[in-house]
């Protein structure tokens, strides 16, 4: 995949992925539990509370968990991760959410295959694992995330350019369109 084409599906699934949970404001206990099951890949494992403490032990038995290859679209792992560690970026300016939000973004465009499709797990997936997932609404929750609001992760796309004379305010319209003022 050349450059523009990844920068571009980047910034799509940027602007679309940033709402999950709509109205809550990011918990940073959150979001620090998500970096920690984030797998190396990029990727996230189903099935685990995101609102549970991690001690000590957890932590340490988590970070030996980092090279599994048991990151998945099933069960909402991964695309809900990345909407949500995007919202904390924006919300909590912590850079590592952001990193993480992109390396999710990466793993799901790595994953995914010629016919747009994406298997249920990635990498190294066997038997019906590595077929298209249409069940737990997997493909359509997200090809059909670009109906959500983009304002949080176009805020966050636009990060790097903060310090310049000339900012873009946007303002979420009721139809999702945007203007700007430069300053």
């Amino acid at each position: 995949m050349n450059n523009t084409r990844l920068i571009s599906l980047c910034v799509i699934l940027l602007f679309a992925a940033a709402d999950t949970l709509a109205e809550e404001k990011p918990s940073r206990v959150i979001a620090e539990t998500l970096l920690l099951y984030q797998r190396d890949n990029g990727g996230w494992p189903k099935n685990f509370k995101w609102d549970d403490r991690v001690d000590d032990h957890k932590k340490e038995e988590l970070l030996s968990q980092k090279r599994r290859n048991d990151a998945t679209i099933d069960n909402s792992a991964t695309h809900n991760e990345i909407r949500y560690l995007a919202k904390a970026y924006v919300r909590l300016k912590d850079e590592r959410y952001q990193q993480a939000a992109l390396k999710g973004i990466t793993f799901l465009l790595e994953a995914q295959y010629d016919n747009g499709g994406w298997p249920q797990y990635y990498p190294g997936a066997a038997g019906y694992h590595r077929y298209i997932t249409f069940n737990d609404n997997a493909m359509i929750a997200i090809t059909t995330s670009s109906s959500i609001s983009v304002k949080p992760f176009l805020l966050m796309a636009l990060s790097p350019f903060q310090n310049m004379d000339y900012t873009l305010e946007w303002e979420a319209m009721q139809d999702n369109s945007f203007t700007n003022r430069g300053r």
